[in-house]
């Protein structure tokens, strides 16, 4: 019974499972699985049918000698025994199909899982390496048309309002240093982030007039989390980008609520800009 309960596990394990039930292909993994378990059965069934008479085979014959009275007082049987109604041992084809069910659904529910927390951990590492592609995504996207306007308001600022412009170097100079070094690592203080989004929008509002209102409430004292770098920079630029008219009167509002980091661990980032109508 156990090479056929052997033989039954390696074909499960090595060939059902692989090349059907995880390929999608239920219906032919049962009608497979149930195929060979009953047809090992039914081997067992017959093989257990033919027991082997080793006497006979040697030419022993006992002889059929009555025992002793004595003899057969001291071998009766308990009257348990003698009735018809006692059950006898499991039938070995019957353990070989309780076996080969037990045996077959541990081992298979055990590749299942495995096979589960595998396909988990590919999917979280697909999802990591995809946030990261777009956080460097946006930051080379970002850096050219930025500092080329930057440095294009700055150099009109030199003329007429020198220590203006120098500030303006100043912010550049830590806008870069965040870009090119804290943007690298996986997460940064809240106050960094920031303090690039504070000087980010004092850069960028040397290029509108006062018919553009931009207004920010960003708390000094920030509670001491890390998120992940540019993380809001892609709403500020858009603002800039699509909130802002040349012509017309316009606003930015941000209001980042970072306080309720402390309770909830949840940032609020409100962004509100004016809604331009194309013609």
């Amino acid at each position: 019974m156990f090479i056929f309960l052997f033989i039954i596990f390696l074909v499960n394990r090595f060939v059902l499972v692989p090349r059907l039930l995880f390929k999608k292909k239920t219906t032919n993994y049962f009608v497979a699985l149930i195929g060979l378990i009953a047809a090992f059965t039914i081997a067992s069934f017959f093989f257990a049918g033919k027991p082997l008479n080793n006497q006979v085979q040697s030419g022993i014959h006992p002889q059929e000698m009555p025992p002793p009275p004595h003899a057969r007082a001291m071998h009766a049987p308990p009257p348990e025994m003698n009735n018809p109604d006692n059950q006898g041992p499991i039938p070995p084809f019957a353990n070989l199909l309780i076996f080969s069910v037990l045996l077959i659904g541990f081992d298979t529910g055990l590749m299942l899982s495995f096979r589960l927390a595998k396909a988990e951990k590919a999917r979280a590492k697909l999802e990591k390496e995809n946030s990261e592609s777009q956080l460097a995504f946006l930051r080379n996207q970002m850096s050219p048309h930025f500092f080329m306007n930057t440095l294009n308001n700055i150099h009109s600022l030199i003329d007429f309002n020198t220590d203006e412009a120098k500030e303006s170097i100043i912010r550049l100079s830590k806008l870069m240093r965040h870009l090119l070094y804290d943007s690298e690592v996986e997460s940064i203080p809240i106050q960094k982030e920031m303090d690039f989004i504070r000087n980010y929008i004092d850069l960028m509002s040397l290029r509108y007039s006062d018919k553009v209102k931009i207004t920010y409430s960003i708390p000094d004292q920030l509670p001491d989390k890390s998120i992940p770098p540019l993380l809001f920079t892609s709403y500020v630029e858009n603002a800039f980008k699509h909130g802002v008219s040349y012509e017309h009167s316009s606003y930015i509002f941000l209001l980042p609520q970072i306080c309720l980091l402390l309770k909830l661990q949840t940032v609020i980032f409100q962004m509100l800009n004016m809604m331009l109508r194309v013609e």
